[in-house]
C-alpha cells in the first residue's frame, strides 16, 4: 500500500504527472480514474492540457469502483481532479488498509479564493509522498502557486476562458 499526492494550482501538469506515472508503471494493472466534472475529456479518455491522452473510467462516487472489474483488478489507481469527490478521504484510507493498493491521487491546491476544495488535502497525514507542483504565472512568468478567475461569472468549472495560473503577487491584484 502506497499514497502519493500531487497537487497545484490549474494548468501546473498534474494530470500530465499522473500520465507519466502510468507509463513508468506499466508493468503492473493500472486504472485511471477522473471525475465526470473534469472538461478535459473526450468520451472514456483524459486529455490533458498538453494533448496527452489515455483511457479512463469516470465515476461520480469513488466508492462506485467497487463494482467496477478493472478497478478490482488493478494493483495501481490513479485518480484526477480529486476536489470533486467528497469520499476521496473515507474511500482512499479503507482501500489502503483493506485491499492494500496503491493509489497516485492528484487534485487542485485551493480555489480561486484560496480555500480547501473537497477533502483530498486531509489525506496528507496518510500520504508516502506529496507533490506541489506550480505552474507560471499568466501575468509575469513566475513560478505560479495560485488559480485566479478571470471572469465574473456563475459558471465555477471552466479551463483558460474563466481562469489564469498565478504568483502570489497576481493572484491578490
Amino acid at each position: 500500500m502506497r499514497l502519493t499526492i500531487i497537487t497545484g494550482p490549474m494548468f501546473a501538469g498534474k494530470s500530465s504527472m499522473l500520465l507519466r506515472y502510468k507509463h513508468e508503471l506499466s508493468n503492473d494493472n493500472i486504472i485511471y480514474v477522473n471525475h465526470p466534472k473534469d472538461l478535459n475529456r473526450q468520451s472514456a479518455c483524459v486529455v490533458t492540457h498538453d494533448n496527452n491522452k489515455t483511457d479512463c473510467i469516470y465515476v461520480e462516487k469513488l466508492y462506485h469502483l467497487h463494482n467496477k472489474s478493472e478497478y478490482i483488478k488493478a494493483n495501481i489507481v490513479l485518480i484526477d481532479e480529486c476536489q470533486f469527490y467528497d469520499d476521496c478521504k473515507e474511500f482512499i484510507i479503507q482501500e489502503l488498509e483493506k485491499n492494500k493498493k496503491k493509489f497516485y491521487i492528484a487534485g487542485l491546491s485551493g480555489d480561486c479564493k484560496q480555500n480547501k476544495m473537497g477533502n483530498f488535502l486531509d489525506l496528507i497525514p496518510y500520504a508516502d509522498n506529496f507533490i506541489f507542483l506550480k505552474s507560471k504565472c499568466d501575468y509575469c512568468g513566475m513560478p505560479a502557486s495560485f488559480t485566479k478567475k478571470i471572469k465574473e461569472t456563475q459558471e465555477e468549472i471552466g479551463g483558460k476562458n474563466l481562469y489564469k495560473a498565478t504568483c502570489r503577487k497576481h493572484v491578490l491584484n
